[in-house]
């Protein structure tokens, strides 16, 4: 079986304009892409293809934020984050992917 080649995984600061951010998400092929506030603890992620709408139909501008356009996580004690990690079994990672588009490794 062949080991997968994927690009290094990246995030953005809630500052990050948006150019940049559609910049990094073609030069990389990624879909989502990780938002986090200035402890490095993410809060949210970027729906490029959403973004790339948005900046055809000329409702977002180059310099725009990334936080504007952002989806926010909801954490709070009826909604804590799920741990994913190299332990975790396949059927598990499996049965979250149906209800999340991504999972942020650490």
């Amino acid at each position: 079986m062949q080991d997968l080649q994927l690009p290094p995984a990246f995030s953005l600061p809630l500052s990050e304009p948006i150019s940049r951010a559609i910049e990094l998400a073609y030069e990389r092929d990624f879909s989502h892409i990780p938002v986090l506030d200035r402890h490095r603890k993410p809060v949210g992620y970027v729906d490029v293809a959403k973004l790339k709408e948005q900046w055809e139909a000329k409702k977002a501008n180059p310099d725009d934020k990334v936080s504007d356009y952002m989806t926010k996580f909801l954490r709070t004690a009826s909604h804590p984050y799920t741990t994913i990690t190299p332990l975790t079994s396949l059927s598990e990672l499996e049965q979250f992917l149906q209800t999340q588009l991504f999972a942020l490794g650490s």
